[in-house]
């Protein structure tokens, strides 16, 4: 019986990693050859400069940091490979994004020795909608979704087998997704309290710590001296002031155009870092103004956050119908209620998962409303929503199972269903029952 699993897993496994693919490939394929983001412009050029050796550049010997570096080096490496058209960098995303999934099957089956839990996960990331559309833009979202993942498989392995080279693993990795996505710098901080949570020794945690700071010194080295910003990025205050200025909308606010007396101070900058502070004290000052109105804008940002169905801001690679919205909602929705489901009853093993995943979505969410809000913010922690739908999904299924009309149904009746506890949760399992006779 245990090498039957054992059989169906290996033969279905790499299967849905290739349907996986096999999607994503379709859909980049479909795409024109050309970026409709002012973002994915600015990130496929200061990869272009970046691989040429001139330098993080927009403009020539003009060093900028309005972008965070992570991606475009990314991009650069692809680039210096001899990946230098659009279509082939969105195909090495859809890679990208197979292979996050996959990392989430490696995770459960691994740390949580849940082969069937780790197969629905895989299962239902091969599918998710937004998981197939995300590695068509040339945006930061694929390649940091990946970094966090690895971050939080890490993690897990550190937890499970007390290395510390799974912990600095861990560092390294959430170091780079600081300089792909800077708010994951809160997110770094999330995790040192879900370690003083979990009572882990100072030694382990300082070595997340530093190994998260090795990755950001250099980035903030040359930023401090060559542009005098103590900063992974110089936008940090413009996206401040469009979430909070009272003109602006939260579906649509990169389409605010300062007014003329904030227009003419950041004429008067002579500095990127000059202006992120002019658009920083603006930002306050509305706030200061208002806080009320401030207050109230902060908690629909929230709410906005956790929306179901797809909210983009600017023209879309996808003309956003009815059938669009449809499959957002009723996608994300559907995982949501399993994810809650799943998240409720998993196993002791995986609970700090559960902490780890809750941290996150309260800093993220916190974060990005005070700023602004798009849906493909939150699609990296959609992956651990996977997780737990895949597992409330399977919680639902073993319930079935346990039901005398489905059983006499599927044939099986007198035979034993299967069970999702783990070999290590079963003897815990047993206990607990004992205790509610």
């Amino acid at each position: 019986m245990k090498n039957s699993a054992l059989r169906f897993e290996r033969f279905w496994a790499p299967v849905w990693v290739l349907v996986a693919l096999v999607l994503r490939l379709v859909y980049v394929s479909t795409l024109p050859d050309h970026v409709l983001y002012s973002d994915e412009r600015d990130h496929y050029q200061l990869a272009v400069s970046l691989a040429q050796g001139q330098g993080y550049e927009l403009e020539a010997d003009r060093p900028t940091a309005v972008r965070p570096p992570g991606y475009p080096l990314f991009l650069a490496l692809c680039y210096r490979l001899g990946l230098h058209s659009l279509p082939a960098l969105r195909m090495v995303q859809a890679g990208v994004g197979a292979a996050t999934v996959w990392l989430l099957y490696v995770l459960i089956s691994t740390v949580f020795s849940n082969r069937r839990w780790a197969l629905a996960t895989l299962a239902m990331g091969a599918v998710y909608p937004y998981f197939i559309y995300l590695p068509g833009a040339m945006l930061a979202t694929t390649w940091f979704s990946f970094l966090l993942i690895l971050s939080v498989f890490c993690l897990c392995r550190s937890q499970k087998e007390n290395s510390p080279y799974a912990l600095a693993m861990a560092g390294v990795s959430a170091g780079l997704a600081v300089l792909t996505v800077p708010t994951m710098l809160v997110l770094v901080l999330m995790t040192v309290l879900w370690f003083l949570r979990r009572r882990m020794p100072w030694r382990s945690i300082m070595s997340y710590i530093i190994a998260v700071a090795v990755v950001l010194a250099p980035w903030l080295y040359r930023n401090a001296t060559t542009l005098g910003l103590i900063n992974i990025c110089s936008t940090g205050g413009y996206n401040f002031w469009l979430g909070n200025n009272p003109n602006s909308q939260i579906d649509l606010p990169c389409s605010l155009e300062p007014p003329p007396a904030l227009r003419e101070k950041l004429h008067s900058a002579v500095s990127e870092h000059q202006v992120d502070r002019i658009y920083l004290f603006e930002a306050l000052g509305y706030i200061a103004q208002d806080p009320a109105a401030f207050a109230g804008r902060t908690l629909n940002k929230a709410l906005f956050f956790w929306r179901l169905d797809p909210s983009p801001v600017t023209k879309a690679y996808i003309r956003q119908g009815a059938l669009i919205t449809w499959v957002g909602s009723l996608s994300f929705a559907g995982l949501l209620v399993l994810a809650i489901l799943g998240a409720l009853s998993l196993p002791a093993s995986a609970r700090p998962l559960r902490a780890l995943w809750v941290l996150y979505s309260l800093a993220f969410t916190f974060v990005y409303a005070l700023t602004i809000v798009k849906v493909r913010f939150r699609l990296p922690l959609d992956h651990l929503i996977v997780a737990f739908s895949a597992y409330g999904f399977s919680r639902v299924w073993q319930w079935l199972c346990e039901q005398r009309f489905v059983r006499r149904c599927m044939g099986c009746e007198g035979k034993s269903f299967f069970k999702l506890e783990t070999d290590a949760d079963w003897s815990q399992g047993l206990i607990e029952r004992e205790k509610l006779v």
